[in-house]
């Protein structure tokens, strides 16, 4: 039988399955609810909660556990996958599938994984076709859901889902195959003796124990075979219709087929030089076995001797068929021929423009070109990496120009500093275009570059975390005397042409409440975003400088909108936080004679993008014009270096039960929940730390581990402020835990 740490791990890694384990030994097996909310959107936590009561299987036999748990995660992924799963239940389960320790497919042939750090913390890792070298590896996670959600939010475009899906119906059936022959095994040894190898291919045996394992084993090797079969012939079916246009563009003969003709009747259709005789020859070969007339038309041309073959007339279009079907051993299609001639010509000339690009940068230039490709995970091909450092340079020497402005005796004008936040605002924009890049990073001292690139994965080359935008001496140089006058010219235009400005912000300060938590953070914040779009028609007509206060399901203030004139001052967000801010141009056509309805739209297009899972991005007006972007931090994590940050967390503390059906542990008595579990509200159960005063966990608590609400209670206020002196430092946790040992008081 299993240990009770196997079993759990084998139920994990099922897809949609949970597996507890009561102090009494039972076990119960059911579909995780995370994963219910997910294809069941509509229905709220009391539904979920009932349905998945309803599907729990209970038995005191870990392998009968095991099994069931198999049986139903086949059932449940084969239905999710003929329904159609939404992309929330899909990155659900890939979550699930890497936090289990499997790796994802991708549509390049690589791997997504998880990895671990050099420091020790959780990492999303590329891994090679193979699966077993790592390609790239991002910065450290301090808890593995965390990068479980990164892998998804950094790489979701490219999971292979079809792939995985395939994948979701056979490993299953694969683990009851390696199950039941293990079984098979222990029952042949136990009859047969440690050498029954010969036993295995028997077709049947006497002891029943041996003949019932063996009939087992064979049904779950004919599931699991027929499972693997049909993925193979499905991936196949896609592969041949992918690749049926593809083979016509590779060019594998070695030889050229020519249009002309050499004497009446005759067309060459090979032409190959003198140093090809043999395949010249096992080409003439094939043509006499399609039962074609091919003649020879040897003989020097363009000073070279060369090997032709010709056909009559009438049989070259059998042998066009022949190359269409099959190029690689009939050659190109000549319609073909041209068209891979013409792209090598394009790409020759392509390649020549590349290289003077790249001759006109610095070194430092053409190494920063080499990171914008590596950082996008080879999305952003050389070409457009040329393109984005042309604009992104420009920008940045600008920038450094006003940087020098502002030092200078005078300092910078009034509409100069405008200059530089119109600036500073394109390569925002700009940034938002660079996959891989997740903001830029402003600096203003002049002795060094002023602008630099906040890379997804952590990659930096300064203090300040970012990799610098390297400016090339030359266009620095050209720019010592520039006053940007013409840029102040064309703002005051813009000004002139503009009009009417209102500015709208909305920030939501608090998303870590039950609300958050019972429907998701992402798509209660859009819920919120949402309800202000509604009341927006009634605000919009208010006065300016009103806090319009923003509630989330349960009726509890979590942040505020308001609408100016004046715009209002620039501050970075915080961890955990929501910002939206929008420049209302009303004398812009999008606005026409209801502006409050297009507001409304510019918050209903950002609730959009936060479902989708976007955290940083621009928001346009009907008309395509840039009129505001929205960010969302993400939330600030409890665990540091592997402890729980008690203090920040003290708020959330609970008391586990102790006793024969209790989960406390001598001092490791706390339960820290986590990963949107909050007691109180219905979930049932959730996933949390076990930890003690000084916030270590628990063994085997290293990673948060499923408990149900009855397994904890609230902590009384005197418990409360027991802890805090720990906490605090103001008591010793040896002194603390000698209260338990002297006279078994609680704290």
């Amino acid at each position: 039988m299993a240990s009770i740490k196997e079993t759990k791990a084998t139920i994990k890694a099922l897809p949609g399955m949970t597996g507890m384990r009561a102090e009494d030994g039972e076990w119960r097996v059911t579909v995780n609810l995370y994963r219910l909310s997910d294809r069941y959107p509509d229905k709220d936590v009391n539904w979920c909660e009932e349905k998945q009561e309803a599907m729990a299987y209970y038995t005191s036999d870990a392998d009968d556990a095991i099994r069931t748990a198999r049986d139903m995660s086949i059932r449940w992924m084969g239905e999710g996958i003929a329904l159609g799963m939404s992309e929330r239940e899909r990155e659900g389960h890939v979550q699930d599938a890497l936090r289990a320790g499997a790796s994802v497919p991708l549509k390049d042939g690589q791997w997504l994984a998880l990895g671990v750090a050099s420091d020790g913390k959780k990492c999303v890792e590329i891994r090679d076709a193979t699966g077993g070298s790592v390609v790239d590896r991002s910065v450290g996670f301090v808890v593995e859901s965390a990068a479980a959600r990164a892998a998804t939010r950094l790489h979701g475009e490219r999971i292979d889902f079809e792939r995985q899906e395939r994948l979701w119906q056979v490993m299953p059936r694969q683990q009851a195959m390696a199950a039941a022959d293990e079984v098979f095994q222990r029952e042949l040894e136990r009859v047969y003796g440690r050498n029954a190898g010969d036993a295995r291919y028997k077709q049947s045996h006497d002891d029943p124990a041996v003949e019932q394992a063996r009939t087992a084993y064979r049904k779950a090797s004919e599931d699991w075979h027929a499972a693997a079969s049909a993925a193979r012939n499905q991936e196949t079916e896609q592969f041949i219709a992918g690749t049926k246009g593809k083979k016509m563009s590779a060019e594998k003969s070695g030889f050229k087929m020519q249009a002309e003709q050499p004497e009446s009747g005759y067309v060459r259709v090979y032409n190959m030089r003198n140093t090809d005789r043999d395949s010249a020859e096992t080409m003439y070969r094939r043509l006499q076995g399609e039962a074609l007339s091919p003649a020879w038309d040897e003989g020097v041309r363009d000073g070279v001797y060369m090997y032709g073959i010709t056909l009559p007339e009438k049989q070259v279009g059998v042998l066009r068929e022949l190359q269409t079907a099959n190029p690689a051993k009939w050659g190109n299609h000549p319609d073909v021929q041209k068209m891979l001639d013409e792209n090598r010509k394009e790409m020759d000339e392509a390649s020549v423009r590349r290289q003077a690009r790249l001759d006109a940068l610095t070194p430092e230039q053409r190494e920063f070109i080499e990171v914008l490709h590596y950082q996008s995970k080879g999305t952003l091909h050389v070409d457009a990496a040329l393109d984005v450092n042309d604009r992104l340079h420009e920008l940045s020497v600008q920038h450094h120009r006003l940087a020098q402005i502002s030092l200078s005796e005078s300092g910078l004008s009034k509409m100069q500093e405008r200059v530089q936040g119109d600036v500073e605002t394109k390569i925002i924009l700009l940034s938002h275009e660079i996959p891989g890049v997740l903001e830029p990073k402003f600096m203003y001292d002049p002795r060094g570059t002023t602008v630099g690139l906040m890379f997804e994965s952590g990659a930096h080359d300064s203090l300040n975390g970012s990799y610098k935008v390297p400016l090339n001496p030359a266009r620095v140089k050209e720019l010592a005397n520039e006053n940007f006058q013409a840029a102040i010219e064309a703002l005051e235009q813009a000004d002139q042409e503009r009009g009417t400005v209102r500015y709208m912000e909305l920030l939501i300060e608090n998303t870590t409440n039950a609300a958050f938590a019972d429907t998701g953070r992402e798509q209660e914040v859009a819920r919120i975003i949402e309800e202000a779009a509604d009341k927006l028609d009634d605000w919009w007509g208010q006065d300016d400088g009103e806090r319009h206060r923003l509630r989330d399901l349960n009726g509890n203030t979590v942040g505020h909108l308001v609408l100016t004139s004046e715009e209002p001052p620039r501050r970075p967000t915080v961890e955990g936080e929501v910002k939206l801010s929008f420049w209302c141009e009303l004398d812009n056509d999008a606005y026409g004679d209801d502006p409050a309805h297009e507001a409304a739209q510019h918050l209903r297009e950002a609730a959009h993008q936060i479902t989708k899972g976007n955290t940083d991005f621009p928001i346009y007006d009907t008309n395509g014009n840039h009129v505001g972007d929205g960010t969302i931090r993400e939330l600030p994590s409890l665990e540091k270096e592997g402890v729980i940050d008690m203090s920040a967390a003290l708020g959330d503390v609970y008391l586990a039960e102790d006793g024969y059906s209790g989960i406390a542990d001598g001092e490791y008595r706390y339960v820290v929940p986590t990963n949107g579990f909050e007691p109180g509200y219905r979930q049932g159960e959730g996933e949390a730390w076990l930890v003690n005063a000084k916030g270590e966990k628990a063994p085997g608590y290293e990673e948060p581990q499923t408990v149900r609400e009855t397994d904890f209670r609230a902590l009384k206020p005197d418990e409360r402020e027991a802890l805090r002196g720990v906490i605090e430092g103001r008591v010793t946790f040896e002194d603390f835990e000698r209260r338990f040992d002297d006279d078994g008081l609680e704290p």
